[in-house]
């Protein structure tokens, strides 16, 4: 945080990965003065309780509609409606185009930033044709002159077409088994799977009331 205000004199936010314990990121967080803070992987009641109380900003990112409302009813200011065309580790079953419309519908009066796979205006004025307030454009922005890319992952980026990414699981047990989505053929310890299915037994969402922690493995057993 002190580098990024060493950068810029214009607000930032911070994002928050519910998955692990963030009591004291959290704290360090708001105690710098921050206030905007993303929270995704997981609604945490108590987390956004804390930033409210001191004024901040809260964005929760989500995979259904329903997960949507229980961000909502625990206070999210904001709620970043994820399909499962993002990139990196997603948690949603639901493509951005089917999901960003149920989730405005569910969530009436609170502000959906939409994302997942959006890479250019197009993509945007989708989205906020379907009700969106505005985009979460994640990968585009690897090709800024400010991201920390090599020429050749930047490279694979510039070349890569629609059908280009792949989803699958890794092995780190820290992630659960959850699903991934990157670009190009990799070896291990990437495994390739047709489609993306997260690995939740009893149908379990990713952004469920994660408690203290985050998710724990004993929760999705």
């Amino acid at each position: 945080m002190q580098k990024v205000r060493a950068l810029t004199a214009r607000p930032f936010g911070v994002n928050l990965n519910n998955n692990y314990p963030q009591d004291r990121h959290l704290d360090e967080t708001l105690n710098s003065g921050v206030k905007v803070i993303s929270f995704f992987w997981g609604t945490n009641e108590a987390h956004i309780a804390r930033a409210k109380k001191v004024g901040a900003l809260v964005l929760q990112t989500v995979g259904t509609s329903s997960d949507a409302q229980l961000a909502v009813s625990a206070g999210a200011d904001i709620i970043v409606a994820q399909g499962w065309e993002a990139g990196g580790h997603v948690c949603s079953l639901v493509t951005t185009l089917a999901l960003v419309p149920a989730v405005v519908d569910a969530v009436p009066g609170t502000p959906v930033v939409a994302a997942g796979g959006i890479a250019d205006g197009r993509g945007v004025a989708a989205v906020l044709a379907l009700g969106a307030a505005g985009a979460w454009i994640g990968t585009r922005f690897l090709l800024a002159n400010e991201a920390t890319m090599t020429p050749g992952y930047r490279a694979l980026v510039i070349a890569s077409g629609e059908a280009d990414t792949q989803s699958g699981r890794g092995e780190n047990p820290t992630w659960y088994e959850s699903a991934i989505r990157w670009i190009g053929r990799q070896k291990e310890p990437w495994i390739s799977e047709f489609g993306p299915r997260p690995r939740w037994p009893r149908g379990r969402p990713c952004s469920a009331p994660t408690g203290r922690g985050g998710n724990r493995r004993r929760d999705l057993e």
